[in-house]
């Protein structure tokens, strides 16, 4: 099943199996690609080591925190995956945590593990700007 084949599912038919198993799939294959990418993170950072010369230990404590903040979107992105997985389970995946409405096909293509609407993803971006 391609993405296209599940953008021409008629929309009342929003969220049945073979989009809930779609979607499942692409989590799956999402979460071991960042699972892969954590553990090579981890082995990277723990492969640094130390140096004598300040400007190598500078350059080494630069790759260290980047590495860390790496880990960090890596593992948040990780939890939202789990999260979206957990809600495929428990049959609230595709609809919108604060209004209930569909997110939309489209919107869950590009982004599985969107949990709002665009329009309330929107407001939300906008309220903790201001």
């Amino acid at each position: 099943m391609t993405p296209q084949d599940i953008l021409a599912m008629p929309a009342d038919d929003y969220m049945n199996e073979i989009q809930k198993d779609f979607f499942s799939q692409v989590l799956l294959e999402n979460q071991a690609s960042v699972m892969d990418a954590i553990a090579a993170a981890r082995l990277t950072l723990a492969t640094l080591g130390n140096a004598a010369d300040p400007a190598d230990l500078a350059n080494i404590e630069e790759d260290r925190q980047n590495l860390t903040r790496t880990l960090d979107r890596l593992t948040n992105q990780l939890n939202n995956i789990r999260y979206s997985l957990k809600s495929l389970a428990d049959d609230e995946y595709g609809w919108c945590e604060m209004t209930g409405e569909e997110i939309g096909l489209p919107r869950l293509i590009a982004q599985p593990t969107a949990r709002y609407s665009a329009a309330n993803q929107a407001r939300q971006e906008s309220i903790s700007r201001h």
